[in-house]
């Protein structure tokens, strides 16, 4: 999948297959196959609200509304927000001013003192995308941490919930985090690896 972005950050739709060039391992290749889709997304963003994040989901959630303009009118955004636990804090919505609010609110409603269970989040995660998401929605989780976890990894168990419900992960990991031991990692396959 491609998204083409002008310089506002709006998608360009006009695009035609011969606007594209496709290589693999510098090698060109033909475009066996080219499509416009207009499939509606459902993205969870899972927020780690343990003792050192909260500079981290602040600058979220200034974000949100620049973020905000990538998605179209169908597209749908939901909240859930973990520590040693996860919960959902806003179920799936679409109206942009109720996004940004609901990351405000996370802001306003956790006390970002607890600590981190990261597989527990994603395996809840993928659980609500399973029941919540839309059957003809594309779905995402994007999840925020500083990849700490007090708890055993289960990346395989994971990439199997996530294929279950039918969802792709992208991780941001805090620039604190960089060079740490561990690491969200997901099998690669249909969620491609992390």
């Amino acid at each position: 999948d491609a998204q083409v972005l002008d310089r506002n950050r709006r998608p360009i739709t006009t695009l035609q297959k011969e606007d594209f060039l496709l290589r693999v391992g510098g090698e060109i290749r033909d475009i066996s196959s080219f499509a416009r889709e207009e499939v509606p997304l459902d993205v969870l963003i899972l927020l780690d609200v343990s003792g050192s994040m909260r500079s981290h989901v602040e600058l979220m959630a200034q974000a949100t509304r620049e973020a905000l303009l990538v998605l179209s009118r169908k597209d749908r955004v939901a909240i859930m927000v973990f520590d040693r636990r996860s919960r959902v804090s806003m179920g799936f919505r679409s109206d942009h001013d109720g996004i940004v609010a609901g990351m405000n609110r996370v802001l306003q409603d956790e006390d970002f003192n607890g600590g981190t269970d990261i597989t527990r989040a994603l395996y809840d995660a993928a659980t609500y995308m399973r029941s919540n998401a839309r059957e003809d929605a594309r779905r995402a989780i994007v999840i925020l941490t500083d990849d700490r976890t007090e708890r055993e990894r289960d990346v395989a168990g994971v990439g199997r919930a996530l294929e279950n419900a039918n969802t792709i992960l992208s991780a941001l990991i805090t620039p604190d985090a960089v060079g740490s031991r561990g690491g969200i990692r997901i099998p690669a396959g249909r969620n491609g690896g992390i």
